[in-house]
């Protein structure tokens, strides 16, 4: 059975915490622009935006809106002297579409599998013949992935091995409507159990020092990222990868040669200096995370909705409420936390209809996609029904508030 568990919380909490930071420094640098009468008023509000992103995961009345909606203004850049680049900006690229996967993790699924080693080596060994993005059926719009033993990427710069030990997988479409899956990789930290980041607090004395001393506002946002990168040798989170499916694109391509080719040779991220041999370990890196991703959502359309045996351990910590309903999540620093914990143990499958570990009460959760007979059908009639992901118990989930998640740990088999 496994044990080593990446804290997924942690590991999402700290790459908002660096989206935060680079956005503070985009804060500086606007006003300093401002001051040079370069940017307008408009300019400096829309750079203070960001920090009411949490506030609209929360919120249930806002919509899911494009990758673009939550980026700094990237003429700063030009405008910025040489001596001062990379500014935030700049370094928001790797960064560009985490609001939007982090809204539509929290918004579809809130969910996360962890995979033990043994599963996870025969996944990222398998091949993937003739197979197209269109074949398969997808759990959930966004989900994470966790593995016991972490992927080793070089890094691009400077070519250092990264260890990474979550994947968030997430599908989208450009704005011309093609379709595409977005990877994000979560680094493992040099020190885990520590969470970084602004606090409300926090950010009105820096929104106040940014006004009177802005000195004193840059030695804050400079404490906060040196405080992150004390415990991450590569900054957590920005490691990405956009691939296209669909159409021409829709086969399923794990080679890491063919990927390269099929990519011109630059990996399809948002920014980032690539070297040869950074490029060639990103491709194997890319190779295996696909094997893993396609081959566990083929794994899940395995196993019946109904006939997996699902363990809920009883909570040792307090639980999150709001209005009666337990794991609901209210309060904007705890939009990374995932409340719920479970199970799939493949020894325990059964064929019995119903058969569930929770009964009576059921909290707010995503039921995953998967297929069923058509109606009146036989009984052995085949699955090819395709039933949506649903939120289940949706009353119970307040205007402004998510669900608590769930970590699924799947148990090896013997």
């Amino acid at each position: 059975m496994t044990s080593n568990y990446p804290d997924v919380s942690e590991r999402l909490a700290n790459t908002l915490a660096m989206w935060q930071v680079l956005h503070f420094e985009h804060e500086l640098e606007v006003l300093a622009l401002f001051a040079q009468g370069l940017v307008s008023d408009e300019d400096v509000r829309a750079a203070e935006q960001h920090t009411k992103f949490a506030d609209k995961i929360l919120d249930g009345s806002y919509e899911i809106l494009s990758i673009e909606e939550w980026q700094p203004n990237q003429k700063i850049a030009y405008l910025m002297p040489e001596d001062m680049r990379p500014c935030g900006a700049e370094k928001l690229r790797n960064y560009q579409a985490f609001p939007y996967e982090l809204l539509r993790w929290n918004r579809t699924s809130r969910r996360v599998f962890h995979l033990p080693h043994s599963l996870e080596a025969m996944l990222a060994a398998a091949e993937l013949p003739d197979m197209r993005w269109s074949d398969v059926l997808w759990p959930f719009e966004s989900f994470i992935i966790s593995l016991e033993k972490p992927l080793i990427m070089a890094h691009p710069a400077d070519g250092i091995d990264q260890r990474l030990d979550a994947v968030m997988v997430t599908r989208s479409q450009r704005t011309d409507g093609t379709p595409q899956v977005l990877f994000r990789w979560l680094h493992v930290p040099a020190k885990p159990g520590k969470r970084y980041g602004f606090t409300g607090l926090e950010i009105a004395e820096f929104r106040k020092l940014k006004k009177k001393k802005p000195r004193a506002a840059v030695k804050l946002m400079a404490r906060k990222a040196r405080e992150l990168n004390r415990d991450y040798t590569h900054q957590q989170g920005s490691y990405n990868a956009v691939l296209r499916i669909g159409g021409a694109n829709d086969a399923i391509i794990v080679e890491p040669e063919t990927l390269r080719t099929a990519h011109g040779g630059v990996p399809d991220g948002y920014g980032g200096v690539y070297t040869d041999e950074s490029t060639r370990s990103y491709y194997e890196g890319l190779s295996v995370t696909i094997r893993i991703v396609v081959g566990w959502m083929l794994y899940l359309e395995t196993l019946s909705e109904k006939s997996i045996a699902w363990r809920v351990p009883t909570p040792t910590g307090p639980r999150m409420t709001v209005g009666g309903a337990p794991a609901i999540i209210t309060e904007p620093d705890h939009i990374c936390d995932i409340v719920g914990k479970g199970r799939i143990d493949p020894s325990e499958v059964t064929s019995e209809p119903n058969r569930r570990c929770s009964k009576g009460y059921v909290r707010p959760h995503w039921r995953r996609a998967h297929y069923k007979r058509p109606r009146g059908s036989a009984p052995d009639a085949p699955k090819t029904v395709r039933v949506p992901p649903v939120l289940v118990r949706a009353d119970l989930v307040p205007l402004y508030g998510i669900i608590g998640g769930t970590r699924t740990v799947i148990i090896a088999e013997e």
